[in-house]
């Protein structure tokens, strides 16, 4: 279940929406750690300009330091900190630069701190925004994407967007800032060097144009491909049991592999789109250097120019190597950036499907206090327009009492039970709780107010207590132990190694079949509901428990109006009411005696497991 977010996510929620919502909220990180980052890269700035003096300084090259460079701000800010005295100036150089060092060191780390960590609450707020979405949208849409995908989206595209936001944001703001303090620094040390310094640059940004794109592409095929093995690997650890007992491994290892052959494919074209943009990246930088040592060489063997020093090239060439990680990141950066892009998309494209507005409703009447009174009213439903499912299905099961319903599959009997629920809406006319159309109470206490056995059972890794408990959270041992004896599953959960607190494993894969499904039932029953659906989940148990956990659902539900839905009609023999359902209409109802009497399709389906029973 989901936790309780802050930030309950609307149909129209973005991934940009949930950023902006994070800086909001974490202002002062995001402030503290901008503040770091352009006060750590000017620091950086001052550190080649404290060595360049220093190596003057030890040379003794013009003693008036400002003489060579006089129109050098920095040159001339720093000297009037560390001062211009040739005795004093190389010490006061050393340790002007550990300060500034250390001084820098920690407002990088603190820049990391703030700004990574920014992106970790951003992680944390699109995880719950992601989860409480995907617990409000229709059920169709479960059916038509595939749980592998969800789960790439949850945790990959998540974590793609938040390297987006994090890492790369905090890589592309330092170069912001450190680009053009570092080519002011530069120029006014050598403008002539500034623009042959230009050249690589300018380089990198026409192949950063060229790669991006191509990238982005690359990386979608990644992703989807990503996805696609996730779904595969998912639906092969689910339903191993049947791989095995078909003899499918090879089919499907073949069928994995074949997956895993696109992926690899995919991947190799983005490794080689991304290497010989690292390797465009990682040439340039020692190509420019060699064009700076030699024009450098030559600047300073003019001398009568005035204009460049030893310290001055040497503090040039740090400015430039200061540049180079960026240059060099700026490939990992858009990578990192096209991915994002994308996995953006693939989320946004789940929050904007639509959700259901009875999962959604907040408004509402309480529930709680409900006597049971069920009334359905012409009501008609379909997935798809033009696809009823549901004909004008009209019922009333006064409260208290038993309603069975039958029928073939796919009759509609779960649609029944899914509209009573309000996990679907009806397309055409009213369901009624104690004279109240259902869209009048609030959805949550609606649904507590409703213990609900479903026709597919599902058991969570957690202990029996737990599973028992998940329909009533808080509720105590005792309340747990009276709903497994209801159940008729008390003294199996006394064998288990450590009774109800022994651990299930996924899906109840240590359960037989009854097990699981009479679970579900105490699971129902624990929140002491005022209505009871129990959706054909006794197909799995022999007719004497059958028999069994009817006789004590019929006992300690009175006064509950419980609906029965299944295909067996020993299940339902005992309803006060029985209506038969065929091709989404009821085409008999009476009482299990008048309807095994007359010539209906309940007769039919009552002598074929009659004979059925006989047989076996």
């Amino acid at each position: 279940m989901a936790k309780d977010h802050p930030n309950d996510p609307a149909q129209s929620l973005t991934v940009a929406q949930i950023v902006r919502a994070t800086y909001r909220k974490h202002w002062f990180m995001l402030a503290a750690g901008l503040f770091a980052l352009i006060l750590g890269q000017a620091g950086a700035i001052f550190l080649p300009k404290i060595i360049g003096i220093a190596v003057d300084g030890i040379g003794h090259w013009g003693v008036e330091l400002g003489k060579g460079q006089a129109d050098d701000i920095f040159r001339r800010m720093t000297l009037d900190v560390i001062g211009e005295d040739a005795q004093s100036l190389v010490p006061n150089c050393l340790i002007a630069l550990a300060c500034l060092g250390v001084i820098v060191s920690l407002l990088q780390y603190f820049k990391r701190l703030f700004l990574t960590g920014l992106s970790r609450h951003y992680e944390y707020e699109i995880h719950g925004a992601f989860l409480g979405h995907l617990q409000k949208l229709e059920r169709g849409f479960f059916t038509r994407m595939r749980s592998g995908d969800i789960v790439s989206r949850a945790t990959s595209d998540i974590e793609a967007t938040r390297m987006m936001i994090g890492p790369a944001l905090m890589y592309i703001s330092e170069t912001l800032a450190l680009l053009p303090l570092a080519l002011i620094a530069m120029y006014s040390v050598s403008p002539a060097l500034t623009l042959w310094a230009m050249v690589p640059l300018g380089t990198v940004l026409l192949s950063t144009l060229y790669f991006s794109p191509r990238q982005r592409r690359h990386s979608q095929a990644v992703q989807e491909r990503q996805a696609d093995l996730s779904a595969r690997a998912q639906e092969n650890f689910s339903g191993v049991r049947v791989v095995k007992a078909f003899n499918r491994e090879e089919f499907e290892c073949a069928a994995f592999d074949g997956i895993s052959t696109q992926l690899l494919g995919a991947q190799l074209r983005l490794a080689r789109s991304r290497q010989l943009y690292q390797a465009i990246l990682t040439t340039l930088p020692g190509a420019g250097l060699l064009i700076l040592m030699y024009f450098g060489a030559r600047e300073i063997g003019m001398q009568d120019a005035g204009r460049l020093t030893i310290g001055g090239l040497l503090e040039f060439f740090f400015y430039y190597t200061l540049l180079t990680w960026p240059m060099m990141a700026i490939g990992w950066v858009t990578l990192l950036v096209s991915r994002g892009r994308v996995s953006a998309r693939r989320i946004n494209a789940i929050f904007a499907e639509r959700v259901s507005k009875s999962l959604t409703a907040s408004a509402g009447d309480n529930a709680t206090n409900i006597k049971g009174d069920i009334e359905f009213r012409g009501v008609g439903f379909g997935f798809e327009p033009g696809k009823p499912i549901l004909h004008n299905i009209s019922f009333r099961v006064q409260a208290g009492s038993v309603l069975g319903i039958t029928g073939p599959v796919g009759a509609g009997k779960s649609t029944i039970a899914n509209l009573l629920l309000r996990l679907e809406e009806p397309a055409s006319g009213e369901i009624l709780i104690d004279g109240k159309p259902v869209g009048d109470y609030e959805a949550n206490s609606l649904r507590a107010a409703i213990g609900y056995v479903p026709q597919e059972t599902f058991l969570f890794s957690e202990t029996v207590a737990q599973n028992i408990a998940f329909g009533a959270p808080g509720a105590q041992r005792e309340q747990v132990a009276e709903a497994a004896e209801l159940a008729g599953v008390s003294g199996e959960i006394a064998n288990l190694p450590k009774g109800y607190d022994t651990m299930l494993g996924e899906r109840g894969v240590n359960l037989s079949g009854g097990q699981k499904q009479r679970l579900a039932i105490a699971r129902a029953l624990a929140g002491r509901p005022r209505i009871v659906v129990v959706d054909d989940c006794l197909s799995a148990v022999d007719t004497k428990t059958e028999e069994h956990i009817l006789r004590s659902l019929k006992e300690q539900l009175a006064g509950c109006t419980v609906i029965m839905i299944s295909q067996r009609v020993t299940s339902i023999a005992h309803a006060g009411e029985i209506i038969v359902l065929d091709r989404g209409r009821i085409v008999e109802r009476g009482t299990h005696e008048t309807l095994r009497t007359a010539d209906g399709l309940y007769a039919t389906l009552a002598q074929r497991q009659e004979v059925s029973a006989k047989v076996e």
